[in-house]
């Protein structure tokens, strides 16, 4: 008898073999004392139409009445008690259409009460209906009797219990003692995760009030810088209106005088003076400034307009600036809106985000205008409506070095690291940003800053900060944080661990007891499965010596049991394998611990027969093989039927030769070795002449034995190297491996002619059929299998249409004919008659 190993690894290898491949057909059932359901395989689950999952737990009745045709219903108290310990019955299952099975139980262990083994097979083939229902009217009970038993009719009681059943698992399963550690250890999580939670939150609070701190001095900054850049302009517009006429000297003086021997304005790339034009007077504007050192001097860019401005006075007038010399600055949408805003409000005015003239790719930064406007009648209140507008004094605003001398003023050590972003108008978007120092965070962009908006001179800006990383965190995640959450994790943790300590210390000896009874119960059921089972099972030592087989090994073999105790499994070598394919096996099983697959058996009768066998590998304590376990069924029929649809695949079903894909596949395969070892491989393309008569006067039955007797005589022309393959109707294929010259191949066209000539007086003496052959040869024509067989097919019809010269090589370069083109009328034969 196998050992306990061996046993558990029985039942462990039936469970894989029932999923993976369902070999096991018989039905099999696992039922405990109390009549329910504990365990069945997958043949029992497609038997009953109802997957495992459902039918654990249920009554066995629910789903088949135990009854005996012919006699009384049988109850499982008399298949426990009042019958026999072993026995079989017929029973019905009533499902379209009714079935017969067989039953067969037997008891897993000796003591009461005890589990029962189940075994159920249909046997609906070999008792008709008609028997069925004759021993049903026998019975004392009818089938509204036995439907009491099915689930639908069930008391409504049951179906209640049945309901509450999960939940009452459920329940008791929480309230175990091994749920004590999940509870501690939950407790404690959800402790550390409130108390870890309220501190996250004030860190936040602590985030917020920072960032916004920080965001007012940036705001306050910004604007303290504006606002002195406004009071520049004012102080030029102030030296406008005290002279009717500023000159470039004096222009230069007042900058060096207030700006340069004060302080320099840092972000402004010039300060100066933009003079209104109307169109009469543009001429006479040129010619004036042309006559002051400016020689080449125009208004930019040129085009009619209603009306002008240029940039009259600029200082610094260095050569950066002295391209915006002259400029427009009226012609520009976003420029010329800020002007007129000023010109109409008497403010300054900010205008939009613009590029400077002066800008180069280097160092390119965008850039913006403030405008304060100058008017001639100095009189008139600055609100008065109509005044005679003279020009703008303006200073241009490189907005990256502005924001940054704004932000040097910022006295806050938060500012440290964290970045700014200033965009134009009211929403942060990428296409109006003026000026970021995301890159302070070492990302592209900032995720979640908190905005202000700066209303200044009639423009808004929209200002956005957000703390560095090293600073508290938005989300409020810091290193206090977690390891605040790590030391409750941690303890959470090292509580639950010691009451799991105690709790496995109280469960150890009833855990042991459990196991031990759990244990004699599988010994019991993998012994009774291992008898029973229909699947042949036979188990070998290491020294490859039978220990043991079960009954269906026997049936399958035809030897006893009694007779293969001790013998070699190489018993069964039927010779059909060679030494290479049994190392192939055992070294797979000695190396994985498995091998499955096919092979020939010789059975006691001397039949050979075709098995699926899988082979697992039993091991000791010391991992070390103690037996081999071996399943095999009887695949044999199922092989037939496989090469015979393979056949049936690459073979002409009238001619039994190759066929199209078949060829293709030995062509390509043919050229691959051609191109590797430097042979030649060649093609003969033949067709029928006379062939379409032979159908139209003697009938297609005629027609398919020409075409046999065709093939046959072919076959017997050609090498035993040599494929003779039909392509469809009347055309044949030889593909010639390893190919001579021309002239052989010549020489067997010719062969193949002559045989297609002989008389076929079996049939008819009237019957006259020849071929035309035409021969391409790789590599000279051709080097793909799509060309050597067009060369070959282009030949064939130039040998159609030779007259007397049945068989042509390829020329290389052939067309073939097409059917409209009247080549092909005079012959007497058409492809493709006869498929």
């Amino acid at each position: 008898m196998p050992d306990d190993r061996l046993i558990q690894e029985i039942r462990r290898a039936l469970a894989r073999m029932d999923s993976a491949l369902g070999e096991i057909r018989e039905g099999l059932v696992l039922v405990n004392e109390a009549g329910e359901i504990e365990w069945s395989n997958t043949s029992f689950d497609a038997l009953i139409g109802r997957s495992r999952l459902a039918i654990i737990g249920l009554n066995l009745y629910t789903i088949i009445p135990l009854n005996i045709v012919g006699n009384p219903m049988l109850t499982m108290e008399q298949v426990r008690g009042g019958i026999a310990k072993k026995g079989r019955i017929i029973s019905i299952l009533r499902r379209n259409p009714v079935h017969a099975l067989e039953v067969e139980w037997w008891p897993v262990t000796s003591e009461e009460p005890n589990p029962l083994l189940f075994v159920f097979r249909d046997i609906s083939d070999r008792i008709t209906l008609e028997e069925l229902q004759q021993g049903i009217t026998h019975t004392e009970q009818n089938w509204v009797e036995i439907n009491e038993f099915l689930p639908d009719h069930r008391p409504p009681t049951i179906r209640r219990k049945s309901w509450l059943k999960p939940w009452r698992k459920s329940w008791e399963t929480a309230t175990k003692i091994t749920t004590l550690p999940w509870i501690v250890l939950a407790s404690g999580l959800l402790m550390t995760a409130g108390i870890s939670e309220q501190a996250r939150r004030i860190v936040v609070q602590e985030h917020l009030r920072i960032e916004n701190t920080l965001l007012d001095d940036v705001v306050d900054a910004i604007q303290a810088k504006l606002e002195i850049d406004i009071a520049i302009l004012g102080s030029l517009t102030g030296l406008l209106n005290a002279s009717n006429q500023v000159s470039r000297d004096k222009f230069n003086t007042f900058y060096e005088s207030v700006i340069l021997h004060t302080r320099e304005p840092q972000g402004v790339q010039g300060i100066g003076f933009a003079r209104w034009i109307p169109a009469t007077e543009l001429t006479t504007f040129e010619s004036r400034i042309r006559t002051e050192r400016f020689p080449d001097f125009s208004v930019h860019p040129p085009g009619p307009r209603q009306s002008y401005s240029a940039i009259e006075l600029l200082e610094p007038f260095d050569g950066r600036n002295q391209r915006a010399f002259g400029y427009d600055m009226y012609s520009e949408p976003i420029r010329r809106e800020a002007m007129q805003r000023a010109a109409e409000s008497g403010r300054a005015a900010l205008s939009g985000k613009v590029r400077l003239i002066q800008e180069t790719e280097q160092d390119l930064q965008q850039g913006a205008l403030l405008y304060l406007p100058v008017y001639g009648d100095k009189e008139l209140p600055t609100q008065a409506n109509k005044r005679r507008l003279v020009g703008w004094t303006y200073t241009e605003l490189r907005l990256k070095d502005l924001a940054k001398t704004a932000l040097d003023t910022v006295d806050n050590a938060d500012l440290n690291g964290s970045a700014v972003l200033i965009f134009d108008g009211n929403q942060p978007l990428a296409s109006n940003l003026l000026f970021g120092n995301q890159n302070l965070l070492r990302r592209n962009q900032i995720r979640h800053p908190s905005y202000e908006r700066l209303n200044f001179a009639g423009r808004t800006w929209l200002v956005g900060v957000q703390l560095s990383p090293l600073l508290l965190g938005p989300n409020g995640i810091n290193a206090s944080l977690w390891f605040n959450l790590l030391l409750g994790s941690g303890g959470s943790v090292i509580a639950a661990l010691i009451t799991r300590i105690l709790v496995s210390n109280h469960l150890a000896t009833q855990k042991a007891l459990e196991i031990s009874e759990k244990a004699g119960r599988e010994r019991a059921l993998a012994m009774t499965v291992f008898e029973e089972s229909g699947q042949a099972i036979v188990v070998s030592n290491p020294e490859g010596r039978i220990v043991q087989a079960n009954s269906s090994f026997s049936q399958l073999t035809g030897y006893r049991i009694s007779e293969i105790k001790g013998q070699r499994t190489n018993l069964l070598k039927s010779g059909r394998h060679d030494a290479d394919f049994y190392k192939a096996m055992w070294d797979a099983v000695l190396q994985r611990g498995f091998w499955e697959g096919d092979v020939w058996n010789r059975l006691r009768s001397g039949e050979v027969r075709r098995h699926h066998l899988s082979i697992t590998t039993v091991r000791d304590e010391n991992l070390q093989p103690r037996y081999y376990l071996g399943m095999l069924q009887d695949v044999t029929e199922r092989h037939q039927a496989e090469e015979a649809v393979r056949y049936m695949a690459q073979h002409d079903t009238l001619t039994g030769l190759a066929n199209r894909g078949m060829l293709l596949e030995q062509l390509e395969r043919q050229l691959a070795l051609a191109k590797r070892h430097g042979h030649g491989v060649a093609l003969l393309y033949l067709d029928l002449n006379g062939f379409k008569p032979v159908n139209d006067r003697f009938g297609h039955n005629v027609g398919d034995q020409v075409l046999q007797i065709v093939a046959q005589r072919f076959l017997k022309v050609i090498r035993d190297g040599d494929l003779l393959c039909r392509q469809g109707g009347d055309e044949f294929v030889v593909l010639v491996p390893e190919a001579g010259n021309t002239d052989e191949l010549v020489s067997m066209g010719w062969k193949l002619v002559e045989v297609s000539r002989q008389p076929y007086s079996t049939l008819d003496p009237a019957i006259a059929i020849s071929a035309s052959v035409g021969i391409a040869r790789y590599p000279d024509h051709g080097n793909t299998c799509e060309q050597l067989l067009t060369a070959a097919d282009n030949a064939m019809y130039a040998a159609k249409r030779a007259k007397g010269n049945a068989v042509q090589l390829s020329t290389g370069h052939q067309h073939m004919a097409q059917p409209d083109s009247g080549l092909l009328e005079p012959l007497d034969d058409h492809r493709h008659q006869h498929q």
